[in-house]
């Protein structure tokens, strides 16, 4: 019944300094690390409520005394990747995050730990642990039939200059998200804003990921989002993802992207706002 919580982005020094930084520890000294292939003794009070599991199996092999009385005050922080403590039911995550609307075993890293989730963690009881097998089979079945725009406008991005990579990234975003123009026209923009030209075969490359029945799926999902997005209609996006087949985290990750360049309306990269 400890709180535990997952670390896969962030080494314990980290850790130590986000902790430090919230007043959660006095300093080092507050925190027991445990050893590889520890048994902690069961009916004995931790000697601090902090503790840092550096190799997974003790984890598991811990899992009856966290699940304990004596635990329920205990902060647990156990290392590992993603992928490992996705399997483990009762862990908070602080530095990444599970995608369920993506229909594949996909993850989304936080840009550092997350305070607020450590926050609300601690405002409730500790979560018993136990593991929760992944069936990676069906998630990868069901990634094949889920179509994924991300996948292959990332991969041609990323293949781009990198004078070029935030400018056609955001036109894209702002192309499919505010659906105002043609794929032609934004070509044309790109090509007089770019400082480091697409090439003929990288245009092609371009209007074909553009002209796809995928991406013009997701330009009518985001005409039908209007209104929806300012009251946070979750259940309306996901119901709308769910009948078109496509996923809720890329239609938030392309209007994140769009949205830096709408608020800023000065900025030189806005290609697709009204008029040139």
């Amino acid at each position: 019944m400890s709180h535990v919580f997952g670390i896969s982005n962030h080494s314990p020094d980290q850790v130590l300094s986000f902790l430090t930084r919230r007043e959660a520890i006095a300093d080092m000294s507050d925190v027991a690390i445990v050893p590889a292939g520890t048994k902690l003794r069961a009916g004995t009070k931790p000697l601090r409520d902090t503790l840092f599991i550096i190799a997974l199996p003790d984890l598991y092999s811990n899992f009856t005394v966290l699940n304990s009385h004596i635990y329920k005050d205990a902060r647990i922080f156990v290392f590992a990747s993603a992928l490992k403590l996705r399997a483990i039911s009762g862990i908070t995550a602080l530095d990444y995050m599970d995608n369920p609307d993506v229909s594949s075993v996909s993850f989304l890293s936080l840009a550092g730990l997350n305070n607020s989730a450590f926050s609300r963690a601690l405002q409730r009881p500790g979560l018993d642990l136990h593991k929760a097998p992944v069936d990676y089979l069906y998630l990868l079945s069901s990634g094949v039939k889920t179509g994924s725009l991300l996948n292959p406008m990332m991969t041609f991005i990323y293949s781009l200059p990198s004078q070029a990579q935030t400018a056609v990234k955001e036109g894209v975003a702002n192309y499919i998200v505010l659906g105002t123009i043609t794929a032609s026209t934004l070509v044309s923009r790109l090509g007089r804003s770019l400082s480091v030209p697409l090439t003929p075969k990288q245009v092609l490359r371009l209007r074909n990921i553009l002209e796809t029945d995928l991406c013009k799926v997701f330009v009518s999902s985001f005409a039908q989002m209007q209104g929806h997005w300012e009251s946070k209609n979750e259940s309306f996006l996901h119901q709308l993802c769910k009948t078109n087949s496509i996923s809720a985290y890329e239609m938030r990750y392309l209007r994140s992207v769009s949205s830096l360049v709408v608020r800023d309306k000065k900025s030189s990269r806005e290609l697709v706002s009204n008029g040139s």
